[in-house]
């Protein structure tokens, strides 16, 4: 059942936050610790869904699965690679199941600002014919 918000009695919006994941030990804890902080900053409910995509690197998703639960993140394991598309197929039925009102896909590399949910949501629901909404960056190559 989603939150109230504070003093409005309106129900907060749910946002699943999924962030697909492939090998990445040296930077993913990082983004990870970045992205359970969406939901201390944010006015939207946040769930962080991890999306394990059968890293091949040995232990590697068990100490995942270990720092998920550490941060209170959702862990999800793939049985076989099934690549980005897939992954982020399993990502929006997860969030059609769990009626989100709005999914943000994120690369494992990514850290988070505490803006990041309310920025986009804003955007996304200033119209009712926007159906994606793409964050910008001024760090990648």
């Amino acid at each position: 059942m989603p939150g109230v918000a504070p003093h409005t009695g309106v129900a907060r919006q749910r946002v699943l936050v999924a962030i697909l994941v492939y090998n990445g030990r040296a930077f993913v804890p990082r983004g990870l610790a970045s992205a359970a902080q969406l939901r201390l900053t944010s006015r939207h409910d946040v769930d962080v869904l991890v999306l394990d995509d059968a890293s091949p690197d040995v232990g590697w998703s068990e100490e995942l699965r270990e720092i998920c639960e550490r941060l209170g993140l959702g862990y999800y394991g793939t049985p076989r690679n099934l690549g980005i598309p897939r992954n982020m197929n399993l990502a929006f039925r997860r969030a059609m199941s769990g009626r989100y009102d709005h999914v943000i896909i994120a690369n494992s590399d990514v850290i988070f600002p505490a803006t990041l949910v309310s920025g986009l949501t804003m955007v996304a629901d200033a119209d009712p014919s926007i159906a994606s909404v793409t964050a910008w960056s001024n760090h990648v190559s």
